[in-house]
């Protein structure tokens, strides 16, 4: 009789951590990869800046999104840092010069624009989860 009741007290363990497991309760949230400090760890030759707490990365050698016709919209403001490697803050950049201008784009909310050397370069909003 108690191995009958610890065989199905077992069994209903095990079916519970499945579960639990498969509604992510144990796996670590892929919000944490759309943290630029991850995203920068994670691959320390990217090209993004910071823009309203998210990380926009630099879309120009994406096929899509060379086919799409994005227009600079509002001026949102300058690169205030540039090479920066953590403690990421709105208008800071890996890459990009300090002074570069940022704009939104008229057509999508999830790409901003860069004029550099009078290219606009698209930056597309990272987002995970």
């Amino acid at each position: 009789m108690m191995k009958r009741i610890f065989t199905i007290g077992l069994a209903f363990l095990v079916i519970l951590c499945t579960l639990l497991a498969g509604c992510g309760i144990f796996k670590k949230t892929t919000v944490d990869n759309a943290n630029p400090t991850t995203l920068y760890q994670q691959n320390n030759s990217i090209d993004m800046l910071i823009y309203d707490g998210v990380a926009f990365v630099n879309a120009s050698d994406l096929d899509w999104v060379a086919a799409l016709d994005l227009n600079i919209g509002q001026q949102l403001g300058t690169i205030k840092r540039s090479n920066v490697t953590r403690e990421f803050v709105d208008f800071d950049a890996t890459i990009i010069d300090t002074g570069i201008i940022i704009y939104s784009s008229n057509e999508r909310k999830d790409f901003i624009l860069a004029n550099i050397d009078g290219d606009f370069i698209p930056y597309y909003m990272w987002v995970e989860g």
